[in-house]
């Protein structure tokens, strides 16, 4: 049926670059989608580079890239593999990041950084604004409740969702420099009035 679709998050990808495919760009994600076999298929199939944070519990990643133990601050440990890097950093006491990248192909690190950040770090915090962006915007005016409803989170989201995207419409339209905060206080009145 062609309204069912795979909501996997390598199927999700496919289609979000399926545009984009073969123009050798590069692709940005959360560790929600980035995984070794979609950099894999997206730089063999689609000709794109990927660059993002993956999750310690992947069965790729090696045990000794998650340990924060015995480690100083601000160190990175890199593994390579054909066309892929993977740089394990610690940037606090007891946490490590994880990025992945198939663009990045050696372990240099930001000259212009005075934490001795790996240029991949560097480059994703960089190229990583979308989505941080959307979720920092959604959690600051939030509606969301806890609840074992998932009817009620779907519509929390998708208000909190509306909500903003509501204030960038007004931004993108308007001269006003209105807080967030007071527009969605007027759209809430504009909502409620008959």
């Amino acid at each position: 049926m062609p309204y069912l679709c795979d909501n996997k998050p390598h199927a999700i990808i496919k289609r979000m670059v399926k545009c984009i495919s073969k123009s050798g760009r590069n692709v940005t994600c959360d560790n929600w989608f980035t995984s070794i076999p979609l950099a894999v298929d997206l730089l063999e199939n689609d000709k794109l580079t990927m660059v993002g944070k993956i999750q310690k519990n992947k069965r790729e990643i090696p045990p000794f890239m998650t340990v924060a133990k015995d480690r100083p601050l601000e160190s990175s440990i890199f593994a390579f593999r054909k066309n892929m890097t993977l740089v394990s950093y610690k940037p606090k006491k007891d946490n490590v990041v994880l990025v992945l990248s198939s663009l990045h192909d050696d372990d240099s690190l930001d000259s212009d950084s005075e934490k001795c950040k790996p240029e991949i770090i560097t480059f994703y915090s960089e190229t990583k604004s979308g989505v941080e962006k959307v979720d920092e915007m959604k959690c600051t005016y939030s509606v969301t409740r806890i609840t074992r409803r998932w009817s009620l989170i779907i519509i929390s989201s998708l208000l909190n969702i509306a909500g903003m995207n509501g204030y960038i419409i007004y931004k993108s339209n308007s001269d006003s420099t209105i807080p967030r905060k007071d527009c969605l206080k007027v759209l809430v009145k504009e909502l409620f009035h008959d």
